[in-house]
């Protein structure tokens, strides 16, 4: 009877060794905390985002309000700029025109009707008001169009003064310009500060 001899066995057996699953699982850890980060950072950005456009919506809505107030009060004295008697500088439901709010700061951010807006707990909303420069673009005043070389083309000069406005508002013209910075003073997440401006003509 004939004996059937068995087959050899392969040098190398199948599967992975040791070294090579601990060569892929680096691999692998290197690979996942790279997508980690990316989408960390993306995570972050899309916070910042949205934080700035809450920002941008609270500034809005403070530039409108202001906006919606008298070019000047109605018994006011031609050197007034800001507050006059009987407003509070602490409530601004009692002003009565776009001055008025020169200097005016909400932390957090307010309804017209001076209740806190919820959700915006970590915003802050500066104000400032100032007389703006205009000036026919021949270098004239426009305030008299019957002046033969007057075009009856305004240009309308934004300076931004330095400096506390609300008590040097600038030359009085017939535009104020309105100014409403909304920063986060104590935020965790670092955004930059959202200014936006308005103007009112008389």
């Amino acid at each position: 009877m004939t004996q059937q001899s068995s087959s050899p066995r392969s040098s190398r057996q199948s599967g992975f060794s040791l070294a090579e699953v601990v060569v892929a699982a680096g691999i692998l850890s290197f690979s996942l905390l790279g997508v980690m980060a990316i989408l960390d950072q993306n995570g972050m950005l899309i916070s910042q985002a949205d934080r700035m456009s809450e920002m941008t919506q609270a500034a809005r809505n403070l530039l409108e309000e202001i906006d919606s107030r008298a070019f000047w009060d109605p018994q006011r004295n031609d050197d007034d700029f800001g507050l006059e008697a009987g407003e509070d500088a602490d409530d601004k439901t009692t002003f009565d025109d776009v001055d008025d709010f020169c200097g005016w700061v909400e932390a957090p951010p307010q309804t017209p009707s001076g209740q806190p807006m919820i959700g915006f707990d970590d915003i802050s909303l500066a104000v400032r008001v100032w007389y703006g420069n205009d000036d026919d673009q021949d270098g004239n005043s426009d305030t008299n169009a019957t002046d033969a070389d007057d075009d009856g083309t305004i240009e309308f000069v934004f300076d931004v003064p330095t400096g506390d406005v609300c008590l040097n508002p600038g030359a009085e013209t017939r535009f104020k310009v309105i100014e409403v910075t909304a920063s986060q003073p104590n935020g965790l997440r670092q955004v930059p500060p959202v200014v936006m401006r308005s103007v009112r003509f008389r």
